[in-house]
């Protein structure tokens, strides 16, 4: 299994992650970076081993995964 994060507006793959963290932490310090409404075009998908993949979360979603999963001040 695998993480990616896509930005659904374009089509374009912004990264693969073997951790579900590791993803959640390069939105984060996107966030950090840009604010957060850098998450509006984003997406988090889960793929397995046979290449099928889900959305996990998108944009606003996304956002609230990464706040609740982090202390205060993101």
């Amino acid at each position: 299994m695998s993480f990616q994060l896509w930005d659904f507006e374009t089509g374009n793959a912004l990264g693969e992650y073997e951790r579900e963290a590791d993803a959640l932490a390069v939105v984060r310090e996107n966030i950090r970076s840009h604010g957060p409404s850098v998450v509006q075009g984003v997406a988090l998908l889960d793929c397995d081993a046979r290449g099928k993949s889900r959305v996990v979360a998108q944009g606003e979603k996304l956002l609230q995964i990464v706040l609740q999963r982090t202390s205060p001040g993101v």
